[in-house]
């Protein structure tokens, strides 16, 4: 009899031992989550999940006036400093091979469409070059290779210090430019290229803000052919330190 109780409290414990070891493989953390929330007319809430067993996932939810959908997609991929590879396979959301971590976003880089996600939380490396903090109205584009229209130019990263000098010039513009309107009323969406005299030009659009802009202008290019002074676009060079274009648009 105690040598059946002595088996069976070693069976006890090699089993919890066994459960405790199983726990542990499949216990994983949270290495990222990054979203992009549109709450309009349209509803989208996308979340991607990054683990640190080298799996991700994302989750899509979509809702409107005629249809609703949630998809769920889920890999693997390679991280290497600020930059990810999916892999084996392309990420099926959007058919991109490659994403960066870059001044608060997770920007998919080689996809179907030029695509975001705002950074909520991350223990990755990031490549934060620009401090938002003073900034609230600005969204920085990159344009990646496969997106380019300029394809003689080069794209170069902006800093902070880049920002702050860009601002001291528009705010000189809009003081003495009396169609426009208070330089406040603008969401900016700026882009910058070296041109073929090595020089720094930044591209800036002008939009005034609304509550649908306000969710999506730090996510997507916003494309509008008309609106007057709700849509400006101005030209910098920042090597010299001159505006070389200002465009109000025409109205509808």
């Amino acid at each position: 009899m105690k040598i059946s109780l002595f088996l069976i409290a070693i069976l006890f414990l090699s089993c919890n031992k066994s459960q405790n070891q199983s726990s542990k493989i499949i216990q994983k953390d949270t290495l990222l989550i990054a979203k992009q929330n549109f709450d309009g007319f349209r509803k989208i809430k996308r979340t991607f999940t990054i683990f640190s067993d080298s799996t991700y996932s994302f989750k899509d939810i979509l809702k409107d006036v005629n249809r609703s959908k949630e998809e769920n997609f889920e890999g693997r991929l390679k991280i290497k400093n600020d930059t990810i590879k999916f892999a084996p396979f392309e990420l099926d959301y959007n058919k991109a091979e490659t994403a960066v971590l870059k001044n608060g976003f997770l920007e998919f880089i080689d996809g179907e469409e030029p695509d975001r996600m705002k950074i909520e939380k991350t223990s990755l490396k990031v490549d934060n070059r620009i401090d938002f903090k003073n900034f609230k109205d600005y969204a920085v584009f990159t344009d990646y290779k496969k997106f380019k229209r300029d394809i003689k130019n080069k794209s170069f990263d902006l800093t902070t210090d880049d920002l702050k000098k860009i601002e001291e010039i528009l705010k000189i513009e809009f003081n003495k430019n009396e169609r426009l309107r208070k330089y406040t009323d603008y969401l900016k969406q700026v882009t910058s290229l070296k041109n073929e005299k090595n020089e720094n030009i930044i591209g800036i659009h002008f939009y005034c803000k609304s509550k649908d802009l306000l969710d999506s202008f730090q996510f997507y290019k916003i494309g509008m052919m008309d609106g007057g002074n709700c849509n400006v676009y101005i030209r910098i060079n920042l090597t010299t330190g001159k505006i070389e274009l200002v465009n109000i648009a025409g109205l509808a």
